[in-house]
């Protein structure tokens, strides 16, 4: 067990390093420290939230945005896979790394977390706008990635749910109403072309 106390020496030093505004020394040396980690425990071992945090705090004050990015990304996985976690908590880190990857049109990894958010939500047994709303972007994924059946799937469970929920004069059930139609049009459409 001589890396605990290496760890130890070495997270203390970042930490004097960091409270003193040398940054980058700091980030060195939680970078080591983590490296470390990982080779001891794993990639996705809890014991490395702590020194991913001092690293992802670190390179925030360095200005290093895409590195805090992917930090945070990291800490949310790595948290998500704990098993002690609550269903509410573990809902809302899977929707986070799912609109972040969506954002960043990481289309095939968004649609897996959209699906396991939505699973979540099954055996829950909720029906809410968070659920259309996922639905929605789940459908704009299948349609981006031209998988037509899937997206109008997925759009008329959204707009079955903004139905029930808002009725038809609300502006969500219109407007995923206007899109349902417009996936139909665009099947009816292939349809026609590949015959």
């Amino acid at each position: 067990m001589w890396f605990v106390g290496r760890l130890l020496i070495l997270g203390n030093i970042g930490s004097i390093y960091n409270t003193q505004g040398k940054h980058s020394e700091a980030e060195a040396l939680f970078s080591r420290a983590l490296t470390i980690q990982e080779q001891t425990y794993g990639k996705e071992h809890l014991c490395l939230l702590e020194n991913i945090e001092e690293l992802r705090n670190v390179s925030r004050k360095l200005g290093n945005s895409d590195k805090v990015d992917f930090l945070k990304n990291r800490l949310l996985l790595i948290k998500s896979k704990e098993e002690m976690v609550d269903s509410a908590s573990l809902l809302s880190i899977i929707k986070y790394l799912a609109l972040g990857y969506y954002k960043q049109k990481k289309y095939s990894e968004a649609e897996e977390y959209f699906c396991r958010a939505l699973k979540i939500h099954e055996e829950l047994d909720t029906q809410d706008e968070n659920i259309a709303s996922m639905l929605t972007l789940l459908s704009n994924i299948y349609y981006s990635t031209k998988r037509l059946q899937q997206a109008e799937s997925a759009c008329e469970r959204a707009y079955d749910i903004y139905l029930n929920i808002n009725g038809q004069d609300h502006e969500r059930t219109q407007n995923t109403e206007q899109v349902l139609v417009k996936l139909r049009k665009l099947i009816s459409l292939n349809s026609v072309t590949k015959n």
